[in-house]
C-alpha cells in the first residue's frame, strides 16, 4: 500500500474518486460539478488500462489523457481497488 500512498501525495488531493470499468460517461459530469473543476481520481485495475477494450484507438486517448492529468490510478496486480478508494478521499 505504499506505493498507493506515494502516488496520491504525488497526484492528490482529489474531490472525486471513481472506479469502474464503465465510469468514462462520468468522468466529466463529476469534473463539473467538483469544487475545484479538477478531474476526479480514476482507479481501474492494471489490466483494464492495458488490455482488452483498453486497446481501442478512442480508449487509448481517454486513457492517456487521464493519466497525462494525475487522473488515473491503475492498481497493482492482486491489489483491491476498493482499498484504494477508501484511502484517497483521506488524502
Amino acid at each position: 500500500m505504499m506505493l498507493v500512498q506515494e502516488w496520491l501525495q504525488r497526484h492528490g488531493p482529489f474531490d472525486v474518486v471513481v472506479d469502474g470499468a464503465n465510469i468514462a460517461r462520468v468522468v466529466n459530469q463529476l469534473r463539473r460539478i467538483s469544487p475545484s473543476k479538477k478531474l476526479p481520481l480514476v482507479v481501474l485495475h492494471k489490466n483494464r488500462v492495458t488490455g482488452g477494450p483498453a486497446q481501442h484507438p478512442n480508449n487509448i486517448k481517454l486513457l492517456e489523457g487521464w493519466k497525462n492529468a494525475g487522473a488515473l490510478y491503475a492498481t497493482p496486480v492482486g491489489s483491491n481497488d476498493d482499498c484504494i478508494d477508501i484511502r484517497s478521499i483521506k488524502v
